[in-house]
């Protein structure tokens, strides 16, 4: 397992750089909002779910 802590960057970054959000990018923000008490990191994983989901949708158009 990751640490939390690489986890939580890499995500943070991919969504900084306005990356492509893979579906294991989903699954690392929703073990680090699992693992940790912050609101943070939970906020982070929704707009990593929704970033995730636009894009699905994007790219059916």
């Amino acid at each position: 397992m990751y640490n939390i802590n690489v986890m939580r960057n890499d995500v943070k970054a991919k969504l900084g750089n306005n990356e492509k959000i893979t579906r294991e990018d989903v699954t690392a923000a929703m073990q680090v909002a699992q693992g940790s008490q912050h609101t943070d990191d939970k906020v982070l994983y929704a707009n990593v779910k929704r970033a995730y989901k636009a894009q699905r949708e994007h790219s059916e158009e």
